[in-house]
């Protein structure tokens, strides 16, 4: 209940306006945060002594439970909607809660939530890991001009692949940007700055040692 209140304080309701009519939306579907969270506590390996990691960054949510798939199961039967469940008591007690995301179909519940904006979530697998990545839905690309939107402001190109690369590194600093971009290193300052500006990023540690991260990333 803690954790669900938390992340709906990170889901807020927004409102753009389309001439006289009002467009409310949020960051993410607020029903795939509620089956994600569920999810973790059904399916989870109890077994094994590692915390269920849900994480909030500046362009997706990530969900990191202990255990991996089933036996004879692969990513792509899940993707077709099979289910085994690992914990069949814990299953029973959540389904005479009424709670949501129980009965084994909370997956494909999220994709069907993310089909209408054309977004897909990514699943992870490890041999002793499951992590579920809801991506921001004012964050996104749009495939007919290559740029992503973020509300009703387009951010260029650069910038896109600074983001890309933060997603997959975590850290980015001016010498890794003049070679990504490659550009000059002021153009790399002035974009990573311009950036920092807009909270696209955080800027962290002074002189040879700036980096730049996600803003609260907490990896």
């Amino acid at each position: 209940e803690k954790c669900y209140a938390f992340l709906r304080l990170c889901n807020p309701l927004s409102a753009t306006f389309e001439g006289l009519y009002r467009k409310d939306r949020q960051p993410y579907p607020d029903s795939a945060i509620r089956e994600a969270l569920l999810n973790c506590a059904v399916h989870r390996d109890y077994s094994c002594q590692a915390d269920t990691h849900v994480s909030v960054c500046a362009d997706r949510m990530e969900f990191l439970n202990a255990g991996g798939l089933m036996p004879r199961i692969a990513k792509e039967d899940i993707l077709l909607g099979l289910s085994i469940c690992r914990n069949p008591g814990l299953l029973d007690i959540f389904s005479r809660l009424r709670l949501e995301g129980a009965c084994g179909t909370g997956l494909q519940k999220i994709r069907n939530d993310y089909r209408e904006f054309g977004e897909r979530p990514q699943i992870l697998t490890a041999p002793n890991s499951f992590k579920l990545i809801l991506p921001h839905l004012v964050l996104r690309k749009e495939p007919e001009n290559g740029e992503t939107i973020l509300g009703k402001e387009s951010i260029p190109q650069k910038e896109e692949s600074i983001l890309g690369y933060l997603r997959e590194h975590r850290s980015i600093t001016r010498k890794d940007a003049e070679a990504l971009l490659g550009v000059s290193s002021a153009t790399a300052v002035r974009v990573l700055r311009k950036m920092a500006v807009r909270k696209m990023l955080q800027r962290t540690g002074d002189g040879r040692n700036t980096r730049y991260i996600l803003p609260d990333d907490k990896h």
